[in-house]
């Protein structure tokens, strides 16, 4: 009886004087590639010095090779200033030469530099093993992870492979959601809903690279490679991240992405002709000029018409017209901005460009914009009706868009906004002045989706009986706004301008 009474008292003894074991963070191994990354590297340190982790639970291995820039430099000076923070730093830096044998450039992937970054992620794999670390995560100098709790999440979800999803301006990403027989990517229905976060959570996928934790306490983990000799009956290519993807499908264990929060951005990989250095690329900010597309991009000066009273007295407007979204007549900036395109288009035709790129000036250009913008016109053979391209808008009826036959780059466009840029043929200039918009004027992003017989508002047809623009867009686009509506620094001359109401327009 007596013990009986005392039981409470032993009990609220041990609770008070008892530890609670809190275990430490789990060790990882983060194995780095870096080549020809100069001009990204300060931002890519910077982001994965920020991440909330325990920077003593954290070891690094840093492998560089084969630079044309200073890329070893930058790193050796960020180490000498954080090597104290983590648990070790170790690098494996090749100075020369420059090049692999036969390469024609930092595009281009030769059977030798394949070779070389396989032994290089499965020595850096190896040594994760043999010192015992808990996760192994190999991450490139082209992330850029935005979101400093990424490694916190990632091995919260306690897989044996998981990749945070990183976005990149483009349908480009970290992962794959089909895979060819042979091997290589497949675009399936079930990509883009992923890529732009319509469905969320982890998805078993066939392909994540690029950013990738492995959970090593696992026994199953023990069967990843990234060497193709190492899995049985493998005959697909030479290629670190496809070897490193079939030896996981082959063990049974899944590949996660995870797209829950958002985590960062990824750049676009450079193809085999894209020799240009960042320093080469020519940054061009115009105000509605025209850039002809023939063998060389040549600047034309851009045509300029001040909007006064007898320009604007000549006007007439489409009497159905109201705004969408603000419920209101056009503004005087939506009219100017209309005389501007109006003017350029009969610039063209007076000029006969045959093919012409029309830029506005608040703009932000894709990497290697002058590239991939000779990349999409030698692929418009494809398609030699089309009239016009646009480069950048604000896609409103996407799931109506199907691709252009024969064509990677190119869809058939649907309802759009905006006129960031956008590629006109002769044809297609000829078309937008006969329909005579002048006469019964609208905003120009409206105008367009009329004439190629997309735009929503049946009411606007019998204003433009004529509807037989071939317009296509760039997918995915090379243009956007540098600053979208409600951000900060955000300023529009269109809709930020006075309303003109039709009995206004007489007292100009």
């Amino acid at each position: 009886m007596v013990i009986m009474k005392l039981l409470p008292v032993i009990l609220l003894f041990y609770l008070f004087n008892s530890v609670i074991a809190v275990n430490k963070n789990p060790t990882v191994f983060i194995s780095i590639l870096a080549r020809n990354k100069a001009h990204t590297l300060p931002y890519f340190l910077s982001y994965l010095q920020n991440l909330r982790y325990p920077k003593e639970r954290l070891s690094l291995w840093i492998q560089s090779d084969h630079n044309s820039d200073n890329t070893i430099e930058i790193l050796k000076v960020w180490i000498s200033s954080v090597q104290h923070l983590y648990h070790s730093i170790i690098t494996d830096f090749d100075e020369k030469p420059n090049l692999y044998v036969g390469e024609d450039g930092p595009g281009h992937w030769t059977e030798e530099r394949f070779r070389n970054v396989i032994d290089m992620r499965e020595s850096a794999l190896n040594h994760a093993r043999k010192i015992w670390a808990d996760y192994y995560w190999t991450i490139d100098c082209d992330v850029f992870l935005t979101n400093p709790d990424t490694l916190n999440y990632m091995i919260s979800k306690d897989y044996v492979v998981v990749a945070p999803m990183l976005k990149s301006g483009e349908l480009y990403s970290n992962f794959w959601y089909g895979m060819t027989s042979d091997y290589y990517y497949y675009r399936t229905e079930e990509y883009k809903p992923i890529l732009y976060r319509e469905n969320k959570g982890c998805f078993d996928v066939p392909m994540i690279h690029s950013c990738v934790l492995i959970n090593l306490k696992t026994i199953e983990s023990d069967y990843l490679t990234y060497v193709p000799t190492k899995i049985p009956n493998f005959d697909g290519p030479t290629d670190d991240i496809i070897a490193f993807a079939i030896s996981a499908n082959r063990s049974g264990i899944s590949l996660h992405v995870c797209n829950e929060d958002e985590f960062g951005f990824i750049t676009t990989p450079l193809e085999k002709d894209d020799n240009i250095s960042i320093d080469e690329e020519q940054v061009i900010s115009i105000k509605l000029d025209i850039l002809t597309i023939e063998d060389e991009i040549n600047v034309v000066e851009p045509l300029k018409k001040e909007l006064n009273e007898t320009s604007l007295k000549s006007l007439s407007f489409m009497p159905d017209f109201v705004d969408p979204y603000h419920k209101r007549p056009m503004t005087l900036g939506e009219i100017g901005c209309f005389l501007s395109h109006f003017n350029i288009w009969k610039e063209i035709v007076a000029k006969k460009y045959k093919t012409s790129l029309i830029l506005e000036d608040d703009i932000r250009f894709e990497p290697y914009f002058r590239m991939k913008v000779h990349n999409l016109m030698n692929e418009i053979n494809v398609r030699p009706d089309w009239d016009l391209i646009y480069f950048g808008r604000k896609r409103l009826q996407e799931s109506s868009e199907p691709w252009v036959k024969g064509a990677h780059m190119l869809v058939e466009a649907g309802y759009s906004y905006w006129t960031l840029g956008y590629a006109l043929s002769l044809q297609g200039a000829h078309k937008l002045l006969d329909g005579d918009p002048l006469s019964r004027l609208v905003p120009v992003d409206e105008y367009i989706p009329i004439l190629f017989d997309k735009h929503p508002q049946s009411n606007y047809k019998e204003y433009f009986p004529r509807r037989d623009l071939v317009a296509l867009s760039a997918a995915p686009l090379l243009l956007y706004p540098i600053h979208y509506t409600g951000e900060t620094g955000y300023i529009s001359d269109t809709e930020d301008s006075k309303i003109i109401h039709r009995h206004e327009k007489e007292d100009l």
